[in-house]
């Protein structure tokens, strides 16, 4: 019997985590890492499957790549469901989507707390700028992406991500 929805966290500031109920979860092979990694990028969003082959296989995606995206998708179901029975991974128009609030993601928290102690700062309120740019900075456990962030598919999100990461600690060095 499902009990409602496991509540499910996803880290990508740093090596790939994934945690269900407050408890970590394996995410195996490189392949299912890549596709939770690139539906956690957009939670909420559908990922398009020409995406998501390119994130699982690269550009030399085999003739068999849309079949493997279902076995994929079914394992990380597996592991995302938890005991409840519930997995936020979803089939959509034209992909697929982590149905996932932002803030069980590390990474859109982390741009959250940022643009939210930017307008502190800018509010003149540097006591909780310089709160909610620590927290940003907190998230960190490693470079973004950590495991995924030399594969093609991965390196403008990691870039950008280590680029927001610079700019909250030059924005926190500069108000503490």
């Amino acid at each position: 019997m499902n009990s409602g929805p496991a509540v499910v966290e996803v880290r990508l500031l740093g090596p790939l985590e994934a945690f269900v109920a407050g408890e970590p979860v394996v995410v195996v092979g490189q392949r299912s890492r890549a596709l939770l990694a690139v539906l956690a990028l957009t939670p909420g969003e559908v990922v398009p499957l020409s995406r998501i082959v390119e994130a699982v296989w690269g550009l030399d995606a085999p003739a068999s790549a849309l079949t493997g995206i279902g076995v994929h998708v079914a394992r990380l179901r597996r592991v995302l469901a938890g005991r409840g029975g519930y997995a936020p991974l979803r089939r959509a128009e034209g992909g697929y989507l982590l149905d996932l609030p932002g803030d069980a993601v590390d990474a859109i928290r982390f741009e959250r707390l940022a643009a939210e102690g930017r307008a502190r700062r800018a509010d003149g309120d540097p006591v909780a700028a310089l709160a909610a740019l620590r927290a940003a900075a907190g998230l960190w456990r490693g470079p973004a992406l950590g495991d995924l962030r030399e594969e093609p598919a991965f390196a403008a999100a990691a870039a950008r991500l280590e680029e927001a990461r610079r700019s909250v600690l030059a924005d926190v060095a500069g108000l503490g």
